[in-house]
C-alpha cells in the first residue's frame, strides 16, 4: 500500500494544493472514499471521479489533495508508533421495532410538510484535518472540530465561514485552535462556486439513483456511499423540501439500508439513525440520522469497525457532521 501511495503522491502536481486551500466536505468523501478502497483489505483501489471540477477554492486541486491528505490520514490511522487517538464517544441508540422502509415513508411525508430552505448551511463537524506546505509536504496531522457557515447571497455569490470549535468531551486541546479562532472567511462569485444551483437534487425519487451516479461519477454506488454522496450535497446545497423528500424516498430503495435506533445527536436532538454497512464491509459504518419531527437529515456519521489498531480503538467515530436546521 505504501509503493502505490508514494507512486500516486509521484504523479499528483503538490503545487496544485496550499495549506490555506480549504477542503469542501466533497472533497472529504472523496478522500474517505479512497481510503475506505485503499485500505489494507481492500482488493483494489477504485476512486470516483469528481462530477463538478470548477475554479472554487474548496475543490480546487481535488485529487492532489485527497492523495496529500489520505497520507496524512495512513500515518496517523496506521502508523505503529502513533499515540491513540481520542475519538468522540458513540452515540446511544435505541432499538426501534418499525422497518426502514416503513419509517423512511413516514419521514419523507414529514419533510414534505416541514419548512422550505433557509439561505445559509450551518454545521458542527470534526474530522481529521492536515497541514500542507509550501512544497507540497505533510507538516502534521490533527482532529479539529469546527463549526461553519455557508450563506447564499441574492446575487448568486457565497460566503464560507470556518471557526474552531470546542473540543468534543474527552478530547486533548493541546495544540488545536482556541474556539472561536476564525480558520477561513471568503466569499465567492457565482462563477467560482462549483455546486450550482440548476445542479440541484431532482424532486422525483425515482430519478435520485441516476443523479446521485452521475454527481459522484460511480455508477454502482453502494447505501454508504450513496449516504456521503447525500452529506456532501446536504453541506453544498440548500434543498428545497420537495428535493430532501425526494432523497429519503430515494433511500427506501437500498435494501442495505437498515435502522441503527433512535438516538440523540452532537447537537442535542432526537434522529432516527439509519446505517449502512456495505461501502467497505468489516471495516466502516456510515449513518445518516433523520429528525422524526421535521423529517429533515440533521447529521450524519463514520465508524471504523475494522481491527484494532494500536493508534485507534474499535469501533471509533472517524468523522461527524450535525446541521443546525
Amino acid at each position: 500500500m505504501g509503493d502505490t501511495l508514494d507512486r500516486r503522491l509521484r504523479e499528483a502536481d503538490p503545487s496544485s494544493i496550499r495549506r490555506t486551500d480549504p477542503l469542501s466536505v466533497r472533497a472529504l468523501n472523496e478522500l474517505k472514499h479512497y481510503e475506505a478502497t485503499e485500505s489494507a483489505r481492500a482488493p483494489a483501489a477504485r476512486t470516483s471521479q469528481p462530477r463538478h471540477v470548477g475554479r472554487m477554492p474548496v475543490i480546487t486541486g481535488l485529487a492532489a489533495a485527497s492523495l496529500m491528505i489520505v497520507v496524512a490520514l495512513f500515518v496517523t490511522f496506521v502508523r505503529p508508533d502513533a499515540a491513540v487517538a481520542s475519538t468522540p464517544p458513540l452515540l446511544a441508540l435505541t432499538p426501534v421495532q418499525t422497518g426502514a422502509g416503513e419509517l423512511l415513508e413516514i419521514l419523507r411525508m414529514a419533510r414534505l410538510d416541514g419548512p422550505d430552505a433557509a439561505s445559509s448551511i450551518r454545521a458542527q463537524s470534526w474530522d481529521l484535518s492536515t497541514s500542507i506546505a509550501e512544497d507540497g509536504s505533510i507538516e502534521y496531522s490533527e482532529i479539529e472540530p469546527q463549526w461553519s457557515e455557508t450563506t447564499f447571497a441574492s446575487d448568486g455569490s457565497v460566503r464560507v465561514k470556518r471557526v474552531a470549535a470546542e473540543p468534543f468531551p474527552g478530547q486533548e486541546a493541546k495544540g488545536l485552535p482556541t474556539a472561536g479562532t476564525v480558520l477561513a472567511d471568503d466569499t465567492y462569485s457565482s462563477q467560482e462556486w462549483a455546486f450550482p444551483a440548476e445542479s440541484g437534487p431532482p424532486t422525483d425519487p425515482a430519478k435520485v439513483a441516476a443523479y446521485l451516479a452521475e454527481f459522484s461519477g460511480n455508477p454502482s454506488l453502494t447505501a454508504g456511499d450513496a449516504l456521503r454522496e447525500i452529506s456532501g450535497i446536504i453541506s453544498n446545497y440548500l434543498l428545497s423540501r420537495d428535493q430532501e423528500a425526494a432523497l429519503i424516498g430515494y433511500l427506501r430503495t437500498l435494501p442495505a439500508l437498515t435502522v441503527a435506533g433512535e438516538t440523540t445527536d452532537r447537537l442535542g436532538r432526537v434522529g432516527i439513525a439509519f446505517r449502512a454497512t456495505d461501502r467497505s464491509p468489516g471495516e466502516f459504518e456510515d449513518l445518516l440520522i433523520i429528525s422524526p419531527v421535521l423529517g429533515q437529515i440533521i447529521a450524519s456519521e463514520t465508524i471504523y469497525v475494522g481491527p484494532q489498531r494500536a493508534e485507534t480503538a474499535s469501533p471509533a467515530v472517524i468523522s461527524y457532521t450535525a446541521w443546525e436546521r
